[in-house]
């Protein structure tokens, strides 16, 4: 658990499974051990133990519990495609100790229309008996030889696997380089002592320390973003950041947002464009009776709102969900110059579908 594949396959799917003894004698309760035993004083007798009975109802109810946690591990353990292999049973599985049994309860329950949850049955040709005599009838069995011969002669086989699950960075990058690029001259100072990446990672550190603990906190970074950095400008890096963070504290936006408001640092989401699954992370999330708002902190020295654009309306998608009726802010707080700007929506569904199309093609060529 925890390893992700962008392809993942699961066969076998018709097999049951159970952690059940075949002949069980006792069974484990919260209140003690139950015997499944005859009385020895009276012979002919028939176990009929009421406690027992009660723990194997238990033992079977754990049973379906791990089966269903199995599958979901299973099917979590894929990025974009997920393939279940089995074959129809004569007897049908009804008490759900197979994955089968699930699936296809998901595959009778599901609707006509289009989704990313949606599982597809595809049958396969049925072999015959003839097919097994061609495989194995042979008279001569294959040599090393012959297997390296295959090997020499096979040619890779090209698939056009495109990813399903996206992130927000991937679509932002293919919109980037947008007209209406502003550079503000005054935003450029002050200069950092780090390079930009690992003082944007300073500085969002420093803020969601600063979201935390409030006003009287004081900043202590990482030991991670120190490694291999000089330890002058690492400090004096630490103390600009601070002050950066700070600069939202007390800021208009901060000091208005009511007591009452739902705060929310670095908060992740799962967004369904198209067909498509695209994963990403806000911030800052705040959401009080009546209104969301969203920032992006941005640590840049030079002013691109039209750069963000595609990430921030992926997060304005993500707030409406996860706060429908409500109205929606999005902006960017630029550190440097503690100024929030707040962005406008400016694309349509359709525009994030495309980039999830075109973004997809692009990463897909990894697995062709």
């Amino acid at each position: 658990k925890g390893l992700q594949f962008p392809i993942v396959i699961l066969p076998w799917i018709e097999n049951k499974g159970s952690n059940r003894r075949a002949q069980a004698l006792w069974e484990m309760l919260p209140e003690g051990l139950a015997v499944d035993i005859k009385p020895w004083d009276k012979p002919g007798a028939k176990a009929n133990n009421l406690f027992f009975k009660l723990g194997s109802e238990l033992e079977a109810e754990k049973d379906l519990a791990e089966i269903k946690r199995l599958l979901y591990v299973a099917c979590t353990r894929a990025e974009d495609h997920l393939y279940f292999f089995g074959k129809r049973q004569k007897q049908a599985d009804e008490k759900g100790l197979s994955f089968q049994y699930y699936i296809e309860k998901h595959l009778a329950s599901q609707s006509d229309t289009p989704s990313s949850g949606r599982v597809d049955m595809i049958s396969l040709q049925r072999r015959t008996k003839d097919d097994l005599r061609h495989w194995y009838g042979r008279q001569r069995k294959p040599s090393a030889g012959d297997f390296a011969l295959a090997y020499a002669k096979a040619k890779p086989l090209v698939r056009d696997i495109r990813r399903r699950r996206l992130s927000v960075t991937d679509l932002n990058t293919l919109s980037k380089g947008n007209p209406g690029t502003q550079s503000h001259p005054a935003a450029l100072s002050p200069t950092t002592p780090l390079p930009a990446e690992k003082f944007g990672e300073l500085c969002h550190e420093a803020v969601e320390q600063a979201l935390e603990h409030g006003p009287g906190w004081s900043y202590e970074p990482s030991e991670t973003l120190a490694r291999g950095l000089d330890p002058d400008g690492f400090a004096r890096a630490v103390i600009l950041a601070s002050s950066m963070a700070r600069g939202f504290l007390e800021s208009e936006f901060w000091q208005a947002l009511p007591e009452t408001a739902a705060i929310k640092s670095e908060k992740s989401f799962l967004l369904a464009v198209g067909n498509f699954v695209v994963d990403g992370r806000m911030d800052l999330f705040a959401e009080t009776d009546t209104d969301v708002f969203v920032i992006d902190f941005k640590s840049d020295a030079v002013r691109n709102p039209e750069g963000y654009r595609t990430q921030l309306e992926l997060y304005r998608k993500a707030a409406s969900a996860f706060a429908p009726g409500k109205s929606v802010s999005v902006g960017l707080f630029w550190l440097r110059t503690s100024e929030l700007e707040w962005i406008s929506p400016s694309m349509e569904e359709k525009d994030l579908i495309e980039l999830a199309e075109r973004a997809s093609r692009g990463i897909g060529q990894e697995y062709a």
